[in-house]
């Protein structure tokens, strides 16, 4: 007798969207979304997500101050996940440059994540420009220490800097650079190993554009 094992697929459903408001130099937006359905061993799925964001255009400043919260597990659960899942979005975007924070809810054991962001672009001409991202990440939820107590919810500071040269036409060079001043908290989350040590990323990209 021949046996078909069969595999059994669970349905998440998104649902959301984003309002916008614009006043001369002022942008205001929120987006937001509901995750709902069945996650992973056939828990129900309960978990959101919100990015508040405010953007000032005072030529040629451009200021963008927002956060990003996902939402996470207070306690496990064995009938329910408050976990919400990117998916197919794109993390770095608002995350960082150096990727602590990629997939969901792993990066974080399941306890949520809030970042607070500050973005600043400031154009020094026509031919120079600087950008400086700051980063504030808290858990949702405490993390558990190795003793079975609650820990600081924030785990760290990411700061990006970067410079945008454009010395002539079609040509531009940008040079980035990141450090992240971590908590204890990052430990337990696996991301280093210790923590006083500051991880640094830098890069250098060239490139030309031709036209024929």
């Amino acid at each position: 007798m021949d046996f078909i094992k069969t595999q059994k697929s669970y349905q998440r459903f998104t649902s959301g969207g984003r309002i916008e408001w614009v006043q001369d130099m002022l942008y205001i937006t929120l987006s937001g979304y509901y995750q709902y359905g069945k996650a992973s061993a056939n828990k129900k799925l309960n978990a959101y997500y919100l990015q508040p964001e405010l953007k000032l255009s005072y030529e040629p400043v451009i200021l963008r101050l927002g956060a990003e919260v996902l939402s996470g597990d207070r306690t496990i659960s064995g009938y329910q996940s408050n976990n919400f899942d990117v998916l197919y979005g794109v993390a770095w975007k608002f995350m960082g440059n150096m990727n602590f924070f990629t997939k969901f809810p792993a990066d974080v054991n399941n306890k949520g994540l809030v970042n607070p962001y500050l973005f600043a672009l400031f154009p020094l001409g026509k031919k120079v420009a600087i950008r400086s991202d700051y980063h504030l990440f808290y858990t949702q939820h405490p993390l558990v220490n190795d003793q079975g107590l609650n820990e600081n919810k924030y785990l760290g500071f990411e700061n990006d800097l970067s410079v945008r040269l454009t010395p002539f036409k079609n040509l531009e060079i940008n040079q980035g650079f990141s450090y992240f001043i971590a908590q204890k908290q990052m430990e337990y989350l696996k991301k280093l190993t210790h923590h006083k040590r500051v991880p640094i990323w830098a890069y250098l990209m060239i490139s030309y554009t031709f036209k024929y």
